[in-house]
């Protein structure tokens, strides 16, 4: 049994948008054990 969701990952998804970013995170069998989403606050705008 897994402590915590992370535990349980075999892989993640992630996309950046324009405005937002989701990341989801999948167990062995191809299920979705993790999902979140935040705002990018502009990350690379000033590079």
């Amino acid at each position: 049994m897994a402590k915590n969701d992370f535990d349980e990952l075999m892989s993640v998804g992630i996309d950046i948008g324009k405005d937002v970013f989701h990341l989801v995170g999948f167990d062995r069998e191809g299920q979705r054990v993790s999902a979140q989403e935040d705002q990018t606050h502009g990350v690379g705008r000033d590079v």
